[in-house]
């Protein structure tokens, strides 16, 4: 029993021969943690001049455009009409898009060097939002500041203030400690008020995404009636179409951060397996664990799930006005155009093999984190009784084979099996945020400066280090657990459940001591609080009711 694992895998010692044999019987070794991936500069200096991914807009030309300084999508409607279907308005058709280049793709390195140049330039010199601050500089730690002598910490205070005649006052009628403490508060609110100016930027670029949402929704409640007509029509018309896709779809991309399915919970996941959490008082913030753990695998990282299942989830969003169009038209009687008809039908087709992929992707995957992630979008949607991110896949590539076999004057194919459309038009919608992500980082909770001046919280801050370090060692461990054994993985869960109920200690703890939680940590776990619709410790129970599944599946 234990984990398995190649021979060539690289172990740390733990002592002489006697005590390996008997750390080998109690524990599996660990693994040595891969090294990290270098980050693709540019990759990232594309994306600092693009559109998040969920906000780009299918339906306007893909064209980056720059007005006023700031670079974004162009807005005018592209050329869908045409075949083959035009990315770009008749501004940018032709060759005239590659200026700038396409927003979901890379920009020129000729035109990338002059927006560099022009978003370094002082903010108070140019009205450009994606400048960098001005007198941007470093933010050193407390023991660097300490280090430095007096001449090079009047040169921080001058950059960080930009006063010298109060800031040389200062440094003459104060000691260096008051002097240090004032730079580092504020560095920290120069950094904050950076993150704010980010975050704003990231949501204006979100509007048009919060309008197909609403648009969604409301084609999700019209076509309910438009269902309910069609069902009282011939057997054959019923089967044809059932529940529309865009009523799985539109109704939900805001309150909860993935979809799952209330007949797959009844067989799945399930709170009454999780055994009750000893919790003495209320949590005022997530725990850093699950879909919130700042502490992310290779595996994770390189996959870019979560972002990936966003980009997909607002694409079909986006063709519900064109189902809902067909719909209402068929309930109505009149036959649609057939050559929309298979264009709706190609597009439904492509979205479902799209989920398909990434589903299996998830599911399928040896890293815990990506399985973590795959259940806990489906014990979110079961807790809400909505549809599964899996029936979703089902029903979207089905409805867009019924549409193009209607096109041509085929019989339609029966509905997936396990998939009822009529119980799924009852059943609870999805709910809006089906797949937003927190635009707030996902970062630790404490610095080493948060337990700075406090007293009596060494050992506290000691069992935090020690807990960060074993946490991300474990995270790094968790990339081979579907390779693990029945026992590897019940100890790897053991380790998790652990891990928990030591996150909430630490914080319960520093809770006692006054000490909060970073400005950027906070801000994390109260947009997803709000996205999800939990509280702190429903969070816990969704995080725990996967482990506990998980370990029933391993078993």
């Amino acid at each position: 029993m234990g984990l398995k694992r190649p021979a060539d895998v690289e172990t740390i010692d733990v002592g002489d021969a006697e005590a390996e044999d008997a750390q080998a019987v109690q524990a599996p070794a660990v693994q040595v943690p891969p090294p990290k991936p270098r980050p693709d500069k540019d990759k990232a200096l594309r994306w600092r001049f693009s559109p998040a991914a969920e906000a780009i807009d299918d339906s306007c030309c893909f064209a980056r455009i720059q007005i006023d300084g700031l670079v974004r999508q162009c807005d005018q409607k592209r050329h869908k009409d045409r075949v083959p279907q035009e990315w770009f308005c008749a501004q940018h058709s032709g060759n005239r898009w590659q200026i700038l280049g396409r927003v979901d793709g890379d920009i020129p390195k000729a035109q990338l060097a002059a927006l560099l140049q022009k978003a370094a330039e002082p903010r108070e010199s140019q009205s450009h939002p994606q400048a960098v601050p001005k007198g941007g500089r470093k933010v050193l730690r407390k023991t660097c500041l300490k280090a430095l002598g007096s001449k090079e910490l009047s040169d921080v205070t001058l950059q960080t203030f930009g006063n010298p005649a109060q800031e040389s006052e200062k440094l003459q009628t104060a000691q260096s400690d008051e002097v240090i403490d004032s730079v580092l508060k504020q560095l920290e609110d120069d950094l904050w008020q950076e993150v704010q100016r980010v975050k704003q930027l990231d949501d204006s670029q979100d509007d048009e995404h919060r309008k197909l949402t609403r648009r969604a929704c409301s084609e999700g409640e019209q076509l309910v009636a438009s269902t309910s007509a069609m069902t009282g029509r011939r057997e054959r018309s019923r089967a044809r179409f059932g529940l529309p896709l865009m009523l799985l779809l539109g109704a939900g991309l805001e309150k909860d951060s993935y979809v799952g399915s209330r007949l797959w919970g009844q067989r799945g996941l399930s709170r009454a397996a999780v055994a009750d959490s000893a919790i003495q008082t209320d949590l005022e913030h997530v725990l850093p664990v699950g879909p919130a753990c700042p502490l992310r695998s290779a595996t994770m990282v390189r996959g870019n799930f979560e972002k990936e299942m966003a980009m997909v989830m607002m694409i079909a969003a986006d063709k519900a006005g064109d189902f809902a169009t067909l719909a209402q038209q068929i309930a109505a009687g009149v036959r649609p155009d057939p050559r929309q008809q298979r264009k709706v039908g190609n597009d439904l087709k492509l979205q479902g093999e799209r989920l398909k992929t990434l589903l299996d992707n998830m599911e399928t995957s040896a890293d815990f984190q990506v399985l973590e992630a795959y259940f806990v979008m489906e014990l979110q949607a079961q807790e809400r009784g909505a549809p599964g991110a899996r029936t979703v896949e089902k029903m979207t590539s089905w409805q867009g084979a019924g549409i193009l076999a209607e096109a041509d004057g085929m019989m339609v194919p029966p509905p997936p099996e396990g998939v009822d459309p009529v119980a799924l038009s009852r059943s609870a919608p999805a709910g809006p945020g089906m797949v937003s992500q927190p635009r707030a980082p996902r970062v630790l909770p404490f610095t080493e400066e948060s337990f700075k001046g406090v007293a009596g919280t060494e050992m506290l801050e000691a069992e935090y280090t020690k807990l960060v370090d074993e946490h991300r060692e474990l995270v790094s461990f968790g990339e081979k657990y579907a390779e693990f054994d029945q026992a590897g993985q019940e100890f790897y869960l053991d380790r998790m459940l652990d891990m928990t109920q030591r996150w909430w200690d630490v914080m319960s703890e520093a809770r006692k001591f006054g000490i909060k939680p970073v400005r950027a940590f906070e801000a994390y776990s109260q947009e997803y609080l709000s996205q999800s619709g939990l509280t702190p410790r429903g969070y816990r129970d969704l995080v725990d009711g996967v482990h506990a599944y998980l370990r029933q599946k391993a078993g």
